[in-house]
């Protein structure tokens, strides 16, 4: 039968070509699926290389997007320390001289070096937020650390300042001024002054349990009613802290005569008195106040029409409030030299932190005023004058 072999081989043949088609096409689409897949591949690695390049270090789980130049707190230290004298200043509201024997004292009282950030950069993250009531977030993004270890080094640098607080703000002795002996219309009018007193108003947070109605003063601010005397060298000598703004001055001065260990309570020694203005009980031994009902503040003498006192009354306010105003000028220069006690600290810092940060600001003041650098220099405020509303702050000259 040879027809049925011959289709028979004709079914052979057409089943062979179909098959090498099936097999090219196999083979093609072999060929582009590892096209594809290298492809893939490459596009990958091209991903992986512009990732590694636009971010200069490796970011752990968990670590913000902003911390991405670990070495940046460093490098803005070494700037502030060893940079223009102007750059300093603006930063830490300190001349650099100043600044460098700071940081010695400091380390000599118990700021160490931490594991990841030295005391000197410390020192500057403190001063930045004081100088400028910098939030953590510009912190955070400018010395490149989370929140968490910004807050724990501003903690760091109050305890080390209230350290010194003891040693730098004392009582003073019992010797005359030479600021009243050598000035006749002081002395021997004001024989046994040995320095002025009077309160502020600093803006404290609080949270809903600690009752904030309680805090808030005669202009219904949330602050707190802080009691402080000076010498005539512009240095603290007292300061008490934590009394609610609701409380008048009288108050303050009878808690800081009588709470706390005996040694810290306010005195003076004996024969020897503070001046305070009006607001001051005259009964008090501790003081000296001016007369009642008689022209008093120097603004109200400079209204005068002769601009000349009329009676001896007069002429003794005129007096007490030219010596009594070194208080009130004092308050102006730590107020405009650290903003974080004109306007507060932010919401997160914790009552007992603020009450010790005021403690630590006037250590600081009464230091950086002993080591050279005088109030006087405090010549450029960081915040305008309209920005201390609600706190008290001595009129422009």
């Amino acid at each position: 039968m040879p027809g049925g072999s011959l289709i028979y081989r004709r079914c052979e043949e057409g089943d062979s070509e179909d098959f090498e088609e099936e097999e090219e096409e196999a083979r093609r689409l072999d060929t582009l699926h590892v096209t594809i897949s290298a492809q893939h591949t490459l596009w990958g690695l091209v991903s992986i290389a512009l990732d590694t390049a636009m971010k200069p270090c490796y970011r752990p789980p968990g670590v913000p997007t902003s911390l991405t130049e670990p070495d940046r707190g460093v490098w803005e230290t070494a700037h502030v320390f060893y940079g223009p004298a102007s750059h300093c200043f603006d930063v830490t509201r300190i001349r650099q001289p100043v600044l460098h024997e700071l940081l010695r004292i400091l380390r000599a009282s118990g700021l160490e070096d931490g594991r990841d950030v030295a005391a000197d950069e410390q020192l500057v993250i403190f001063l930045d937020y004081c100088g400028h009531r910098a939030t953590t977030r510009r912190l955070r993004r400018t010395y490149q650390h989370s929140s968490r270890s910004i807050a724990r080094y501003i903690k760091l640098v109050t305890t080390a300042l209230g350290r010194l607080y003891a040693s730098v703000v004392k009582l003073p002795e019992p010797v005359a001024p030479s600021r009243l002996t050598e000035d006749p219309k002081a002395w021997p009018y004001l024989k046994g002054c040995i320095g002025a007193l009077d309160g502020s108003y600093i803006p404290v947070k609080l949270t809903y349990r600690e009752r904030p109605a309680g805090w808030r003063d005669r202009k219904g601010h949330v602050t707190q009613n802080v009691l402080a005397a000076c010498d005539f060298e512009l240095n603290f000598v007292f300061v008490f802290t934590g009394t609610e703004g609701s409380a008048n001055d009288s108050t303050v001065l009878r808690y800081a005569q009588n709470r706390g260990q005996k040694e810290a309570r306010f005195r003076a020694p004996p024969g020897w008195f503070y001046l305070a203005d009006g607001g001051y009980s005259a009964l008090n031994q501790l003081l000296l106040v001016p007369y009642q009902k008689t022209r008093y503040h120097l603004r109200e003498q400079a209204a005068a029409k002769d601009g000349r006192p009329r009676n001896k009354k007069e002429l003794f306010n005129l007096r007490h409030a030219q010596f009594r105003n070194v208080i009130e000028r004092l308050f102006g220069v730590v107020k405009a030299r650290w903003p974080v006690l004109a306007l507060g600290p932010h919401s997160n810092t914790k009552l007992k932190q603020q009450k010790r940060l005021i403690h630590a600001l006037a250590a600081l003041h009464n230091i950086i005023n002993q080591l050279g650098q005088p109030p006087e220099d405090e010549d450029r405020p960081v915040l305008g004058v309209g920005e201390y509303e609600g706190v008290d702050l001595p009129e422009p000259s």
